[in-house]
């Protein structure tokens, strides 16, 4: 009875394997391997359990063939379990000559008329109530089992040395689950060869064997942190890695990270990290500077099944390209400055060429003396109002600026009027008016060629639209294209109402300053025939802004 519970405990142990890689979810070739070997023992305890509880030899000897079967199964992927994981390379021809002997093995064992020549008797007995192989093995059955003994007792000798010679202890327990699985293979098999008990132990003694691999398996060490990690870190051996559990204790290291790090000679497998190190683990930031050198961190979780098992952070030297990414900036920066000084001086002269030219032209006009420099202060006053009131009047901040600064070359194109006609001290006669009005037109093409090179657009638009438009009005009576409404451009409508103010105040040959309030009632009268009924508004409105101007300028 005792016999048919430990076949039993031999079909469940490795059951429970199954099981237990099935939840896992883990894949690779030493997964693969150890649930084949868990399968095999499967079938061997399944095999001797139907043995020991059938009722004639014919069954019995069925029950046998599928033992045999998964016995010679056992070996070959126990074996390649082992070799795989020691990272043991064997040459595939020698591999595959050992795997067809145990096919062959097991085809003679199945074969009746071959059997005889693996066994010199072969007969089943009953004991304690079942059926019991009895045989007398020949030299055949004595090779297979010296080779496999062999095989695996040179196994438990390679793993046992390395095992003594890893300083993991991870690695070192996992390699002692190993060795003591090797051993109790190797000691069963002696046992079996040697004294041949009435009762074959090995199956369950080889659902023994692979226990403890099972009970790491489930308790995620034999496949745990170190082991998965390590293929993560030995891919970026260049830089410095470090590996951690899920509560950030020390795993391993890497020598380039202990260099870094010196603290991390000292640790202990399991041994919390400093604050500094788990700060750095947990931190948002991925541009590390460490002493006198930058690093890239790149952290990744170490995943198995459905939890985080560990850490691992990646320590990318970053330090030349972030030298070279510094270098560029400054260099950028600086060049950036010196286009933007020189563009400013560009821009300073240009302004100050117009504004001196305008000024000379003004100084050709006997009757006009400070009409530039006023209608400028005029428009500048006026910017305030017009920033106020931008989204009614569809402008922009940088409107206004350009505003400003087109202001004063609004009359350049007297330029290129006669000295008789601008010194003139009388009324004009119609050719002569005429010809004055011819400014305007003048003034947009010289513009035209002389901001040819200005990169601002906008701005020289605006410049050119003011000198060409000032004097349209807005029931389209002026000069020179007669436009009406909109569709003169809002700053020649803008910049006519300053002309106009400051000429209404200003002593001229045909006539005497107004006051102020006269001129101001003049503007408002024109509002919607002369000058643009909204913007002639706002103007109006603040009116008192112009008066302090002008007290101030006298």
């Amino acid at each position: 009875m005792i016999f048919l519970i430990l076949q039993i405990a031999g079909i469940l142990i490795p059951v429970g394997g199954i099981f237990a890689l099935i939840r896992d979810k883990r894949r690779g070739d030493n997964m693969l391997l150890l649930a084949l070997t868990d399968m095999a023992c499967i079938i061997m305890n399944s095999g001797y359990y139907l043995m020991m509880r059938s009722e004639s030899s014919i069954e019995s000897l069925a029950a046998l063939k599928m033992a045999y079967l998964g016995n010679a199964a056992f070996y070959v992927t126990f074996i390649l379990f082992m070799l795989s994981y020691m990272n043991m390379i064997i040459p595939k021809p020698l591999m595959w000559l050992w795997v067809i002997f145990e096919g062959v093995l097991v085809g003679i064992f199945w074969n009746d008329d071959l059997r005889e020549k693996y066994f010199a008797v072969y007969k089943f007995e009953s004991m304690a109530g079942s059926l019991v192989e009895s045989a007398k093995p020949k030299i055949l059955f004595i090779v297979r089992y010296a080779i496999l003994g062999a095989i695996i007792f040179a196994g438990l000798i390679y793993v046992s040395v390395k095992m003594f010679q890893t300083s993991q202890v991870i690695q070192r327990l996992n390699l002692a689950r190993l060795c003591s699985a090797q051993f109790i293979v190797a000691i069963s098999l002696a046992v079996q060869l040697l004294t041949r008990p009435p009762y074959n132990i090995l199956p369950i003694i080889s659902s023994l064997s692979i226990l403890a691999v099972i009970l790491s398996v489930i308790a995620d060490e034999f496949f745990g942190i170190s082991d998965s990690g390590n293929e993560w870190a030995f891919q970026q051996m260049e830089d410095a890695f470090i590996l951690t559990d899920i509560n950030y204790g020390f795993v391993s290291a890497n020598r380039r990270a202990m260099d870094m790090f010196p603290e991390l000679e000292d640790k202990h497998p399991g041994e919390k990290l400093s604050d500094e190190l788990t700060a750095m683990f947990n931190a948002a930031e991925t541009n590390w500077k460490i002493g006198r050198r930058f690093y890239e961190k790149k952290v990744t979780a170490i995943v198995r099944g459905y939890r985080t098992v560990g850490y691992g952070v990646l320590l990318d030297d970053d330090t030349d390209q972030v030298e070279r990414a510094s270098l560029l900036a400054n260099y950028n920066t600086e060049l950036e400055n010196e286009v933007a000084l020189k563009t400013a001086h560009i821009q300073n002269v240009q302004d100050s060429i117009i504004t001196g030219l305008a000024k000379v032209v003004e100084s050709r006009d006997n009757s006009t003396g400070g009409h530039i420099e006023r209608t400028s202060l005029i428009i500048r006053t006026f910017s305030s109002a017009l920033v106020e009131n931008a989204v009614e009047l569809g402008i922009t901040r940088q409107f206004v600026r350009n505003l400003i600064k087109a202001a004063p070359m609004h009359d350049i194109g007297k330029i290129g009027v006669d000295d008789f006609i601008l010194r003139k001290p009388g009324n004009f006669t119609d050719e002569e008016y005429n010809m004055m009005k011819s400014h305007s037109a003048k003034g947009a093409a010289m513009l035209g060629t002389v901001l040819s090179e200005v990169d601002d657009e906008d701005f020289v638009n605006i410049a050119i639209n003011v000198a060409h438009y000032h004097h349209e009005r807005w029931d389209g009576k002026g000069y020179p294209k007669g436009l009406s409404g909109e569709e003169i451009p809002i700053e020649a409508r803008i910049m006519a109402l300053a002309d106009v103010l400051d000429a209404l105040l200003s002593k001229r040959y045909y006539k005497e300053a107004f006051s102020f309030e006269k001129a101001i009632g003049i503007i408002a009268d024109g509002l919607g025939t002369q000058f643009d009924p909204i913007i002639g508004r706002i103007f109006v409105e603040n009116s008192d802004d112009f008066r302090r101007l002008y007290e101030n300028i006298s």
